[in-house]
């Protein structure tokens, strides 16, 4: 059996010897443009510009909104939870407004929308969040006198450029009802909307 294998590599080896022709093939280049994962490796906001997040000097945790419409987010301070090492620190059971949370067991005494202050009491609507970044640890270099704990940041969505419009209604238990609708895209060559609306019962 020795002999056999052998000689049949011998044989293969003379064979690729014997033909070496060279392909040249077209140089390419590959792209990345955005995420479309839950899974994110920029942070937008947490420095004022794209960063890769292995490379920021502070933890960031980023959900994507492809992560909140895998959850169907009906209240912001169930989502945020999924940051680790944050739990909603709020006083009051099924308030919408009371937006508290507890980051390294440090309480935030406010919000960021788009890196502007909010009061924790802002009402902030599920449908109108597109990215949630939270900055652990002490943040007030960035963003002033913030709980060293962290800070939480809600960025918007943004007008698209092609008009586009979704509707969803979610029904459960206790004659929960919910609806969500939206709609975006350009009025003119420079102006674009964006409008939600959000019922719940």
């Amino acid at each position: 059996m020795a002999a056999v294998l052998t000689l049949g590599i011998a044989a293969d080896l003379n064979a690729q010897n014997e033909s070496e022709d060279v392909f040249n093939l077209d140089p390419f280049s590959i792209e990345e443009s955005g995420e479309k994962s839950i899974h994110a490796v920029q942070s937008n906001v947490a420095t004022r510009f794209a960063t890769d997040i292995n490379e920021l000097p502070f933890a960031v945790n980023v959900l994507t909104e492809e992560l909140l419409d895998d959850l169907s987010v009906t209240d912001m301070r169930n989502v945020v939870q999924f940051a680790g090492g944050v739990v909603n620190g709020g006083r009051g059971f099924n308030s919408s407004t009371n937006n508290v949370y507890r980051i390294r067991g440090f309480p935030t005494n406010g919000n960021l929308i788009n890196g502007f202050s909010v009061s924790s009491n802002f009402h902030i609507a599920p449908n109108s969040i597109q990215r949630v970044e939270v900055v652990k640890g002490p943040a007030s270099l960035l963003y002033g006198a913030v709980p060293p704990g962290g800070v939480v940041n809600f960025i918007t969505k943004r007008p698209t450029p092609e008009r586009e419009s979704s509707i969803r209604y979610i029904n459960g238990s206790y004659n929960y009802n919910r609806l969500d609708a939206e709609s975006s895209g350009p009025l003119t060559e420079n102006i674009r909307y964006f409008v939600g609306i959000s019922q719940e019962d």
